[in-house]
């Protein structure tokens, strides 16, 4: 994709959902443990950016193989975060 106008509005769309990720974690999570949960996600958030660049440069440029290399990894990456959302208990609720 060349230059135009949609290309700068990746990087806002990005920023935005950061944003929204980090006033999520200061809304919803406890005290003690916010700094904790701050710099898990952005170490995640950097990690996936890493593993987005080397994908892009390891996933061949032959269409069929490329989209079947991307469709293998999210499907994976959907299966990992169902499971973990099953497998943790949540913790109760604080009394207010």
């Amino acid at each position: 994709m060349g230059p135009g106008p949609a290309r700068p509005g990746r990087g806002v769309y990005g920023q935005l959902a950061k944003l929204c990720l980090d006033a999520l974690v200061q809304r919803d999570v406890a005290d003690l443990v916010r700094a904790r949960v701050f710099s898990w996600s952005e170490t995640i958030l950097q990690a996936f950016w890493v593993v987005g660049g080397t994908m892009g440069i390891l996933i061949p440029l032959e269409p069929t193989l490329g989209f079947s290399v991307v469709t293998v990894v999210v499907v994976l990456a959907v299966l990992v975060a169902v499971r973990s959302r099953r497998t943790r208990p949540r913790p109760p609720a604080p009394a207010v």
